[in-house]
């Protein structure tokens, strides 16, 4: 999703497998600019928690933020995750 302004690209990336990591790459190439400044993760989770009115057990976290070679990055997406990579045009 790119924002209004044309200054931030947001990538919403899920990893459903069971037990495997998954390599993905996003490759910007008419995105000139972009770097990627943020990666929020939500992973590793019974599939039975649930949060409540006074306990939050599955809370997204703050995650590597990815390596960029030239106009691609690469992420390794764990297992049961949920995603958001946050890129910005320098």
């Amino acid at each position: 999703m790119l924002s209004d302004d044309e200054t931030q690209l947001t990538v919403f990336l899920v990893n459903r497998d069971f037990d495997d990591d998954c390599l993905f790459s996003i490759k910007l190439m008419d995105m000139n600019g972009f770097f990627p400044v943020e990666h929020i993760e939500m992973s590793g989770y019974n599939l039975n928690l649930t949060n409540g009115f006074n306990s939050s057990r599955v809370v997204p976290l703050q995650a590597d933020v990815p390596v960029m070679e030239g106009k691609t990055a690469e992420i390794k997406l764990k297992p049961l995750s949920w995603n958001v990579i946050r890129f910005k045009k320098l």
